[in-house]
């Protein structure tokens, strides 16, 4: 049977769910997170405490009591869980060419170049042009451009899982370094 079709006939069946309709069930936790570019711990979370306890499982600075201890009404739109988990993720990577907040709590944290540094093309929703860049100086340290990091990572990523997934060690991350070299390591928690 095709995928497409599967899928429909248990939705109708009403015997698969969306992922969105149970989210702290653990099948259907965000494992692993590639961050490019981003601070979504600093300062796109608005409520980064929560991220902090759920997401990564880490010290955190939540003080609130959650919906059913003050008998405020509870979603209906999502299953509610008596003990809402902590930790969901095994691996966070960043890649960035500053040190923010998401870099400082990230398992693996990438230096890429940064405007100066590489020949890229950007663009913004603000108008709509596109911006080339040229590369004025050499990149810093083991800083790389995001086309390098990608590349590696793309040649790496794939090697690492095929030793995991024939270990059927499922409780370990890939981890990759700056050159196509891999290995791997328990997940936090």
């Amino acid at each position: 049977m095709e995928p497409e079709k599967y899928v429909e006939e248990k939705l109708k069946q009403n015997e698969l769910q969306i992922a969105a309709e149970d989210p702290d069930n653990p099948k259907n936790f965000p494992r692993n997170l590639f961050i490019w570019r981003s601070n979504l711990l600093g300062s796109s979370a608005k409520g980064m405490e929560y991220f902090m306890k759920h997401l990564l499982g880490t010290q955190n600075s939540v003080f609130g009591k959650d919906l059913k201890s003050l008998g405020e009404d509870l979603p209906s739109e999502v299953k509610w869980h008596e003990v809402a988990p902590e930790g969901k993720l095994d691996l966070l990577v960043t890649i960035d060419y500053r040190m923010s907040t998401t870099g400082l709590h990230s398992d693996i944290l990438l230096p890429a170049a940064s405007w100066y540094e590489k020949n890229d093309l950007s663009t913004s929703d603000m108008h709509p042009f596109i911006h080339p860049f040229s590369r004025a100086v050499d990149p810093v340290w083991e800083s790389r451009s995001d086309w390098d990091i990608l590349g590696d990572w793309r040649k790496s990523f794939p090697v690492c899982l095929k030793v995991i997934l024939a270990s059927k060690r499922t409780s370990y991350c890939c981890r990759f370094s700056m050159t196509p070299q891999w290995n791997y390591r328990k997940p936090r928690g």
